[in-house]
Protein backbone atom coordinates (compact mmCIF):
# COMPACT_ATOMS: atom_id res chain seq x y z
CA UNK A 1 0.00 0.00 0.00
CA UNK A 2 2.76 2.45 0.95
CA UNK A 3 4.66 1.76 -2.27
CA UNK A 4 1.51 2.30 -4.36
CA UNK A 5 0.83 5.57 -2.58
CA UNK A 6 4.41 6.64 -3.27
CA UNK A 7 3.96 6.09 -7.00
CA UNK A 8 0.67 8.00 -7.00
CA UNK A 9 1.91 11.04 -5.08
CA UNK A 10 5.45 11.17 -6.49
CA UNK A 11 6.70 12.47 -3.14
CA UNK A 12 10.26 13.80 -3.01
CA UNK A 13 11.25 11.65 -0.06
CA UNK A 14 8.84 8.75 -0.48
CA UNK A 15 10.68 5.62 0.67
CA UNK A 16 9.53 2.57 2.55
CA UNK A 17 10.31 2.55 6.25
CA UNK A 18 12.57 -0.44 5.66
CA UNK A 19 14.77 1.57 3.29
CA UNK A 20 15.20 4.92 5.04
CA UNK A 21 15.12 6.22 8.56
CA UNK A 22 13.85 9.82 9.03
CA UNK A 23 17.28 11.55 8.90
CA UNK A 24 18.20 9.72 5.69
CA UNK A 25 14.83 10.51 4.12
CA UNK A 26 15.28 14.15 5.16
CA UNK A 27 18.75 14.26 3.56
CA UNK A 28 17.43 12.70 0.34
CA UNK A 29 14.71 15.37 0.15
CA UNK A 30 17.19 18.18 0.79
CA UNK A 31 19.61 16.85 -1.81
CA UNK A 32 16.86 16.37 -4.39
CA UNK A 33 15.68 19.96 -3.84
CA UNK A 34 19.20 21.34 -4.11
CA UNK A 35 20.09 19.21 -7.15
CA UNK A 36 17.00 20.21 -9.12
CA UNK A 37 16.73 23.00 -11.69
CA UNK A 38 15.72 25.46 -8.96
CA UNK A 39 18.36 24.35 -6.46
CA UNK A 40 19.70 27.85 -5.80
CA UNK A 41 16.20 29.17 -5.11
CA UNK A 42 15.48 26.17 -2.84
CA UNK A 43 18.67 26.88 -0.89
CA UNK A 44 17.94 30.60 -0.55
CA UNK A 45 14.33 30.10 0.58
CA UNK A 46 14.52 26.89 2.62
CA UNK A 47 18.06 26.13 3.77
CA UNK A 48 20.06 29.37 4.04
CA UNK A 49 20.14 30.67 7.63
CA UNK A 50 17.77 27.86 8.72
CA UNK A 51 18.61 25.38 11.48
CA UNK A 52 18.35 21.90 10.01
CA UNK A 53 17.29 18.94 12.16
CA UNK A 54 19.92 16.35 13.08
CA UNK A 55 21.56 14.61 10.14
CA UNK A 56 24.04 11.76 9.97
CA UNK A 57 27.04 11.13 7.75
CA UNK A 58 30.54 9.71 7.62
CA UNK A 59 33.59 11.87 8.19
CA UNK A 60 35.83 11.99 5.11
CA UNK A 61 38.42 14.49 6.40
CA UNK A 62 38.93 17.40 8.76
CA UNK A 63 41.34 20.36 8.95
CA UNK A 64 43.47 21.42 10.72
CA UNK A 65 44.40 18.05 12.20
CA UNK A 66 44.94 19.06 15.84
CA UNK A 67 41.86 21.30 16.40
CA UNK A 68 39.63 20.88 13.36
CA UNK A 69 37.28 23.65 12.31
CA UNK A 70 36.19 22.20 8.97
CA UNK A 71 34.84 18.70 8.30
CA UNK A 72 34.04 17.10 4.94
CA UNK A 73 31.19 14.60 5.25
CA UNK A 74 29.75 11.94 2.96
CA UNK A 75 26.02 11.33 3.21
CA UNK A 76 23.68 8.33 2.82
CA UNK A 77 26.28 5.89 1.54
CA UNK A 78 27.81 8.24 -1.05
CA UNK A 79 31.62 7.87 -0.80
CA UNK A 80 32.18 11.48 -1.91
CA UNK A 81 31.80 14.46 0.43
CA UNK A 82 28.56 16.38 -0.01
CA UNK A 83 28.53 18.47 3.16
CA UNK A 84 31.11 20.81 4.68
CA UNK A 85 30.70 21.50 8.38
CA UNK A 86 32.27 24.68 9.73
CA UNK A 87 32.68 24.48 13.49
CA UNK A 88 32.62 27.71 15.44
CA UNK A 89 34.11 26.62 18.72
CA UNK A 90 36.35 23.93 20.13
CA UNK A 91 36.24 20.49 18.54
CA UNK A 92 38.22 17.34 19.24
CA UNK A 93 39.62 15.52 16.20
CA UNK A 94 37.73 12.53 14.82
CA UNK A 95 39.15 9.84 12.55
CA UNK A 96 38.10 9.62 8.89
CA UNK A 97 35.39 6.98 8.50
CA UNK A 98 33.74 7.91 11.81
CA UNK A 99 29.92 7.98 11.64
CA UNK A 100 28.85 11.42 12.87
CA UNK A 101 25.73 13.31 13.93
CA UNK A 102 25.29 17.04 13.42
CA UNK A 103 22.73 19.78 13.11
CA UNK A 104 23.59 23.09 11.58
CA UNK A 105 22.58 26.30 9.90
CA UNK A 106 22.72 26.58 6.11
CA UNK A 107 25.59 28.87 5.10
CA UNK A 108 26.54 28.20 1.46
CA UNK A 109 25.78 25.93 -1.46
CA UNK A 110 27.28 25.01 -4.83
CA UNK A 111 25.44 22.78 -7.27
CA UNK A 112 28.48 21.74 -9.33
CA UNK A 113 30.35 20.19 -7.69
CA UNK A 114 27.59 19.53 -5.17
CA UNK A 115 28.46 20.88 -1.71
CA UNK A 116 26.25 22.14 1.11
CA UNK A 117 28.03 24.11 3.84
CA UNK A 118 26.59 24.26 7.34
CA UNK A 119 27.66 26.18 10.45
CA UNK A 120 27.70 23.87 13.45
CA UNK A 121 28.52 24.17 17.13
CA UNK A 122 29.89 20.64 17.39
CA UNK A 123 30.30 17.37 15.52
CA UNK A 124 29.46 14.20 17.49
CA UNK A 125 29.99 10.51 16.96
CA UNK A 126 26.79 8.80 15.84
CA UNK A 127 25.92 6.18 18.41
CA UNK A 128 22.42 4.97 17.56
CA UNK A 129 22.26 1.73 15.55
CA UNK A 130 19.69 3.03 13.06
CA UNK A 131 21.89 6.01 12.30
CA UNK A 132 24.76 3.68 11.42
CA UNK A 133 22.39 1.75 9.14
CA UNK A 134 21.35 4.97 7.38
CA UNK A 135 24.95 5.61 6.42
CA UNK A 136 25.00 2.54 4.20
CA UNK A 137 21.97 3.53 2.12
CA UNK A 138 23.25 4.80 -1.26
CA UNK A 139 21.63 7.90 -2.74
Amino acid sequence: MLLGLCFLTRSIVCQSAAEDDPPTALWRGIKQGLSGPHGREYFDKSIKDALLPPLYGVLVSSTPADHPTEFLVSMAGNPHPEVTLKVYGSQKPLAPGTPIRFDGIGEAFTQEPFMLTLRVETVNRASHRSMTLSLSSPM
